[in-house]
């Protein structure tokens, strides 16, 4: 959306789930790196995931990326508490890591 603020979703595959998150990027938060440039970011969203049981969970998302800068290209490590209030009530934890592609 900008350079403080994206929307990012994922799909997997350990069951079915589904999860978008509206991301808030601190770019002074680490140095600058001689190439590219690090970014903390935090962020909330939901979470759908059929299982053996179906839920829908809030999510609240912090994590850190690399941007290459010259190319649309990020790499990320993020972790997110779950609180499921829809069909069993109970929490977990999703982390994952990965590369994200900005359309522009």
């Amino acid at each position: 959306m900008n350079k403080d603020q994206a929307i990012d979703g994922a799909i997997g595959f350990n069951g079915f789930s589904v999860h978008a998150d509206y991301l808030w990027h601190d770019w002074d938060l680490f140095p600058r790196p001689a190439a590219g440039k690090f970014a903390g970011y935090i962020g909330v969203g939901g979470e759908i995931a059929i299982d053996n049981t179906s839920q829908i969970g809030a999510r609240l998302v912090m994590g850190f990326e690399y941007d290459m800068v010259k190319h649309p290209i990020e790499m990320f490590v993020e972790i997110a508490p779950v609180l499921n209030i829809w069909e069993k009530a109970d929490t977990e934890l999703d982390a994952g890591f990965g590369v994200r592609y900005y359309f522009k």
